[in-house]
């Protein structure tokens, strides 16, 4: 009785050490160590292929049933992908961070093949995402407005005034965010803001059974996102070299330059992004003798400092 007894007694120890559990918890960030949210991440053996998306904080998790050699793929729109990255787990909790680079420059791309994405069924909000990159290369005219950028979207309209109606609602229809904060006027309830292309990272639109916490925009959200500095020091200008006309003497013609500067304030602890773009217009009238010129300016600026507090706080302005 006892012999058998200790051997039920191995036989339960083996069973439960043969199937151990695993668990690999993981974060996605960014360059600045700030959460990446929304991210497809992707766990694959000749055994095993698991797929999981990270929460607000970046945080995603995995459990397994065995340990051993894996693969692990994470991928965001906007973001360079991680590809098969090897990973070795055991037995018990294992942990993983990875960082994402935001895609700022693109010279070249060749899209060999593509698969369609995979359909979420708990997922109830449609999601449109225009980064940067597509705004500062996609011809549009006037291209330093980025209201005249939104239709680039495909769930967006531009009517006869300029206004952006979305889904097919009206202007103060859609809640426009930036980087969280509220856009919308609070008198008309429209975008009335004028923001720098250099300065926008992405938009991002939702529609469809958005949170309560978004219910000013019955038609869709615009979460309007801008670009953040890093350790290396970045600039770009784009119309920085004004035309000239003759049209009763040598003018100047309309002139929209606009610039971007980024980079770090101190390395691995505060980062600055400026932009800033400028609007010259003159008007020659031709009923006034020669110098009648009717002119105007606009320059607005845009500015954004993130610094470390601590390790996983962030103080912004």
């Amino acid at each position: 009785m006892v012999g058998t007894l200790g051997l039920l007694v191995i036989s339960a120890l083996a069973f439960s050490v043969a199937y151990a559990e695993v668990r690999l918890t993981g974060r996605v960030t960014d360059a600045n160590s700030a959460p990446v949210s929304g991210a497809r991440i992707a766990l694959q053996s000749p055994a095993v292929s698991l797929q999981t998306v990270s929460d607000p904080t970046g945080v995603f998790q995995f459990d397994l049933t065995a340990p051993g050699d894996y693969s692990l793929s994470a991928e965001r729109e906007g973001y360079f992908q991680i590809k098969d990255r090897a990973i070795q787990l055991k037995d018990g909790a294992d942990e993983v961070t990875l960082v994402l680079n935001p895609v700022r420059e693109q010279f070249e791309s060749v899209q060999v093949s593509a698969s369609p994405p995979g359909i979420d069924f708990d997922k109830t909000v449609s999601e449109q995402v225009l980064t940067g990159a597509d705004i500062l290369e996609a011809p549009y005219p006037t291209t330093h407005s980025l209201r005249n950028a939104m239709r680039l979207l495909p769930n967006a309209i531009q009517d006869s005034a300029g206004g952006i109606h979305i889904n097919g609602g009206g202007q103060e229809q859609v809640l426009y965010t930036l980087d969280g904060f509220n856009l919308n006027d609070p008198l008309t309830g429209r975008l009335e803001s004028r923001l720098s292309v250099e300065a926008v990272r992405s938009l991002e639109v939702s529609s469809g059974a958005i949170p309560a916490e978004f219910g000013k925009g019955s038609a869709a959200t615009m979460a309007v996102k801008t670009g953040t500095g890093d350790d290396k020091l970045r600039y770009s200008g784009t119309n920085f070299v004004p035309g000239v006309a003759s049209h009763k003497g040598l003018v100047l013609q309309d002139w929209t330059p606009r610039f971007g500067l980024s980079g770090p304030i101190e390395k691995g602890r505060a980062w600055f992004s400026d932009s800033a773009d400028a609007q010259y217009t003159q008007h020659v009238i031709e009923e006034l003798p020669r110098g009648g010129r009717n002119r105007g300016t606009r320059s607005p600026l845009f500015q954004r400092v993130i610094s470390v507090i601590q390790p996983c706080s962030f103080r912004r302005s």
